[in-house]
């Protein structure tokens, strides 16, 4: 009798912890399908994979200084003075002048055993000779090409060239000087007869007759009686009408010849009177 009593009780305890356990569990499940638990557990997650990916790059950048080949050159060449870098070029009072077979043979070798390498950070850089051509050669090759240029311009270019009429608008400015000598150099390289018609704003100045007169070109100068503007716009409309008063002038000495319009604030090219 007392033996299933204790039978009895035996399994009334086990019956109630199994309970327990599954209470347990359906609580456990209970707070793992809750919105709280599973951010904290994506978050955790997250963290874990930032760390991870941190971890290993800085275990890259450890790895790469230690077993680097390069990073030993860092710091293995000190600073040198220069003394110490003049020592090692060889300079020369005199220029080396004559052909290439005058030169002697070992300054090709002198040249390759004055290579160096500079290291910067962790790479080294090698410093080669600048192979420079012969300055001999290159005044024959720029002689060639002139004789082929001019002998191609007296086979092909114009037989008869007509008369090239500059007409240059301009009025007294601080760098008046500057930007007429330009127009006045290019039209003094023209290889064709010219006539340069400057037409002056606000009349004939000495300082613009001093400057044309070294040009040693027929030059016609004229003044304009309006004054120059100030705005950018007004200079336009009065640069058109002084060059109208160099074609009243053509027309007035009936000049034979092509007119070009050469203002003293651009750049000529010869092709161009070509």
């Amino acid at each position: 009798m007392k033996l299933s009593a204790l039978q009895q009780s035996y399994l009334n305890r086990r019956s109630n912890s199994f309970r327990g356990s599954a209470q347990l569990d359906s609580a456990a499940d209970a707070s793992v399908k809750s919105p709280a638990a599973i951010f904290w557990l994506v978050l955790h997650g997250v963290c874990c994979l930032i760390s991870l990916v941190l971890g290993f790059r800085f275990s890259r950048l450890v790895f790469f200084f230690i077993f680097s080949t390069s990073a030993t050159n860092l710091y293995t060449a000190p600073f040198r003075g220069t003394a110490e870098i003049a020592a090692h070029l060889d300079v020369r009072s005199t220029p080396v002048t004559g052909t290439a077979e005058s030169v002697p043979a070992n300054t090709t070798a002198l040249m390759a055993s004055s290579t160096s390498r500079v290291v910067v950070g962790r790479h080294g850089i090698r410093i080669r000779p600048w192979p420079h051509p012969d300055p001999v050669e290159v005044m024959k090759a720029h002689q060639i090409l002139e004789r082929v240029q001019r002998e191609q311009r007296a086979l092909f270019g114009v037989k008869n060239p007509r008369t090239v009429i500059a007409v240059t608008p301009t009025y007294a400015r601080t760098f008046q000087k500057l930007h007429l000598t330009g127009v006045m150099h290019s039209l003094m390289l023209v290889p064709y007869d010219l006539v340069w018609i400057v037409v002056e704003a606000g009349g004939v100045t000495n300082e613009t007759a001093s400057i044309i007169s070294k040009s040693g070109l027929r030059t016609i100068h004229v003044g304009f009686r309006q004054t120059m503007p100030n705005s950018w716009e007004g200079r336009h409309k009065l640069e058109s009408r002084m060059r109208l008063h160099a074609l009243g002038i053509v027309r007035e000495q009936k000049m034979d010849g092509i007119v070009v319009f050469a203002d003293d604030s651009n750049m000529h090219s010869m092709e161009l009177f070509d």
